[in-house]
């Protein structure tokens, strides 16, 4: 009598484990997706992680905006003809493309990396913009109010007796990750054991804030 004995579960666990891995790989890049959007939510309510950033003064909401528009004016008398840039929209408006969105679209994913060694980087990935979200990101800073600041501001309408401006400290990326970082590896690790099981990872979702 012969028996033959067909090995199927070697296969089955090669599929398997290859599942697992991209599954793995997939949830990397699902939960950097995830916090990105959660930074991007914050950042337009002004409460990343939610933690609330302080009241903004005037001068904070609408200051560089008619400081621009003050530099505009003078440099439209000097040049004697029509400035070629429209001044920024103010720090926290309600229309248009506001200083805020513009730094919510900052917000950026990089993925690098193959299956086995996914890398993933979220955040302000441009030097400049990363600068000056460190900058505010460590206040509160004081700026001096020099007399040329003072007098462009007042040519627009707007005085400052202040000798100094106090910038409060906002944090953009760091709270979102505090308020998330106890549920990325959970959330990876179902993903991972839904595919060894033969399920769908993608069907595994998380909620990040």
């Amino acid at each position: 009598m012969l028996l033959k004995i067909i090995d199927q579960a070697t296969e089955l666990a090669k599929k398997r484990l290859e599942a697992a891995n991209k599954a793995y790989a997939g949830g990397i890049v699902a939960a950097g997706y995830e916090l990105r959007a959660a930074v991007k939510r914050g950042i337009q309510q002004q409460a990343p992680g939610g933690e609330s950033w302080p009241e903004p003064s005037p001068w904070i909401q609408f200051g560089p905006s008619l400081l621009a528009r003050a530099r505009q004016q003078q440099h439209r008398l000097e040049k004697r003809k029509r400035a070629t840039r429209k001044p920024p929209p103010p720090l926290f408006g309600s229309k248009g493309r506001t200083a805020l969105k513009k730094l919510a679209g900052a917000v950026r994913l990089e993925k690098s990396g193959d299956i086995q060694e996914i890398r993933v980087k979220t955040g302000f990935l441009n030097p400049r913009v990363a600068k000056l979200a460190a900058y505010h990101a460590s206040g509160p800073h004081q700026l001096t109010v020099t007399e040329k600041m003072r007098r462009l501001i007042f040519g627009v309408g707007l005085g400052i007796s202040k000798k100094t401006i106090i910038i409060p400290k906002r944090e953009h990326v760091a709270p979102v990750y505090r308020r998330n970082e106890k549920i990325i590896a959970p959330f990876v690790r179902a993903r991972v054991n839904a595919a060894l099981a033969g399920k769908e990872p993608k069907a595994i979702r998380a909620s990040f804030r």
